[in-house]
């Protein structure tokens, strides 16, 4: 690792111009964030005339250093000594140049992704020659491997690399939210709930301020897929396979049902699939004690959420230096029959907590969607399916519709609003 040196400067009172630099060589240590290393160092105040010390951080070769960790100064009071403890970017440290972060960002966030030079000038905005010598370099350290495609070479990630795991994983912390997820999410909503637990929050009707907390997936939204108004009674909720991406009996029941392509078949359908819901890791202020818990919301919010994830103006919004927390505004207005949501950014960046300790404490208090999300199996789903239609076998007799028609079951689609939170989940409910 290279060595800092970390530059005080004197400051008399208030004024911000230096009276001299005094070199300091720290001590360094790990942190609890991979990527970051904690700077420490004490100082001992000789001169009556100096009230408060200012940190600058250089490498050996004078580049400087990036602070996690925004404040630098400090007041030490005359014959008084000074303690300073401050956490460095490793990655912003080792890698000075701007192109060569995008480069390794661009091949080791997805190692299967190829590029050639012209293609990535113009994805970056740079100069060719630029571009070229910083693949010559990462690929003279054999970081990159290339392929000739005609008279174009490809550049891709060595994952054959002792380092590339551990590459892979700074990276991916030094990235913060995915992006690339969350445009995925947003370009499908375009085209086009939890339980009453402690691990859950549900907005009382009023302004609530919340931060959005990111899971070291990347991805803070949990899609989940409810069949509601199952069973027997109508009154069975069911966690489809779907949200794991698995097949679903009843959600193939519904298609069996539409593809028969009458009116009556297609109306009856509707009711067997699933409709999504939404959650989110989130941190409520004034109720940090609680720690993280999971918000669910509709489609509508869903989308407005992402609107202001994907707005660079405001950057990785879970960043837990300087992420930006949301203000929900939710309730009935004039008029309207259910409560809506309404989501807008603050204005002022702010930290997840106060103290290094406390943003520990919630990060380490996010709770694992799988373990808290129980998915029914396949044949779970099928025993609920024909509990819904009565059935004692799944031998189809007849057409399909009237197998639904002749069904022991004195439920239709369901259409209940009871327990509905806002508006958009009522929607819903009632079209699907």
């Amino acid at each position: 690792m290279r060595l800092y040196l970390i530059f005080v400067q004197c400051l008399f009172g208030f004024q911000s111009n230096a009276h001299e630099m005094t070199p300091t060589y720290p001590v360094l240590d790990s942190s609890y964030i991979e990527g970051v290393v904690v700077a420490k160092m004490k100082l001992f105040n000789r001169r009556e005339d100096v009230e408060y010390y200012e940190i600058e951080v250089f490498t050996e070769d004078w580049k400087p250093v990036k602070f996690a960790t925004t404040t630098r100064l400090l007041k030490v009071g005359y014959n008084k000594m000074g303690y300073w403890e401050y956490k460095l970017n490793v990655l912003d440290s080792l890698i000075t140049s701007k192109i060569r972060v995008k480069l390794l960002m661009k091949f080791f966030l997805n190692p299967t992704t190829k590029a050639y030079l012209r293609g990535l000038a113009t994805e970056f905005g740079e100069s060719t020659n630029s571009i070229r010598i910083e693949l010559n370099r990462l690929s003279e350290a054999k970081l990159l491997s290339s392929e000739s495609s005609g008279r174009t070479i490809k550049y891709r990630a060595n994952v054959d690399h002792v380092l590339f795991s551990e590459i892979h994983s700074l990276v991916e912390k030094y990235m913060g939210i995915d992006l690339d997820k969350m445009r995925q999410k947003h370009s499908a909503l375009t085209t086009r709930g939890g339980d009453s637990s402690d691990n859950f929050w549900k907005p009382d009707e009023g302004t609530h301020q919340l931060r959005l907390v990111c899971p070291p997936n990347g991805d803070p939204f949990f899609e989940a897929y409810y069949h509601y108004g199952m069973g027997a009674e109508g009154k069975t909720t069911v966690l489809s396979p779907r949200t794991n991406g698995d097949a679903d009996p009843i959600a193939e029941w519904g298609t069996t049902l539409w593809n028969e392509g009458t009116e009556g078949s297609k109306e009856a359908a509707k009711r067997f699939w699933p409709k999504m819901r939404i959650f989110a890791p989130i941190v409520v202020r004034g109720e940090e004690d609680k720690g993280v818990r999971w918000w669910g919301f509709s489609r509508t919010t869903y989308q407005a959420l992402l609107d202001v994830v994907l707005d660079p103006e405001y950057g990785d919004i879970t960043d837990t230096e300087k992420g930006t927390d949301l203000r929900i505004d939710y309730g009935k207005k004039s008029g309207q029959q259910f409560p809506t949501t309404d989501v807008r950014p603050m204005r002022r960046t702010s930290k997840l907590a106060t103290t290094d300790e406390e943003v520990n404490t919630l990060l380490e208090s996010i709770t694992v969607a799988a373990d808290i999300f129980e998915v029914a199996t396949y044949e779970e789903c099928e025993k609920v399916l024909n509990d819904t239609l009565g059935d004692t076998d799944t031998t189809p007799t007849g057409s399909e519709t009237t197998r639904y028609d002749n069904a022991n079951t004195t439920t239709k689609p369901d259409v209940s609003l009871e327990g509905v939170s806002d508006i958009e989940t009522a929607f819903d409910d009632l079209l699907s």
